[in-house]
């Protein structure tokens, strides 16, 4: 059986660099994620690369195929303390553009490949082409 395609695939395939790398399985688990009111807002799953292309115009490969992947954690408490730290020094005006609400879903093998938390709980997917993700997940709570 062949491995599914990835939702970026020709984006990752430009990239000099392993894109996902090799460490990275498809496995599922309980994750975490920044969304807004709507669950079926495109934002919500739509890589940081996609949102700002210029930001990541001179990071090296390795960087931009992780801007490429979603960002997850592996709790709500890890997700509301990463939150906290990243928009503390946002303007008010600017503060929810990453998301309002923290979502909790089920990532399913099939969805596509993933590393392991690190020590802030944070990991990348990499969706495979049908992975759909606003049907498994709810929000939980309101950042």
């Amino acid at each position: 059986m062949s491995k599914p395609n990835f939702k970026y695939q020709e984006m990752m395939d430009s990239l000099e660099a392993d894109c996902p790398p090799d460490e990275f399985q498809n496995k599922e688990t309980i994750a975490y994620r920044w969304v807004f009111d709507d669950m079926e807002d495109e934002q919500n799953f739509l890589p940081q690369y996609l949102k700002n292309p210029p930001r990541f115009q001179k990071s090296p490969p390795e960087i931009v195929c992780q801007a490429v992947g979603l960002s997850f954690f592996s709790s709500e408490e890890n997700a509301n303390q990463r939150f906290q730290i990243l928009t503390r020094r946002m303007a008010e005006k600017v503060k929810y553009k990453i998301g309002k609400n923290i979502a909790e879903g089920v990532l399913k093998a099939e969805d596509g490949e993933r590393n392991e938390p690190d020590l802030k709980g944070h990991f990348t997917l990499h969706p495979y082409e049908k992975a759909d993700f606003s049907t498994h997940f709810k929000i939980t709570k309101k950042l």
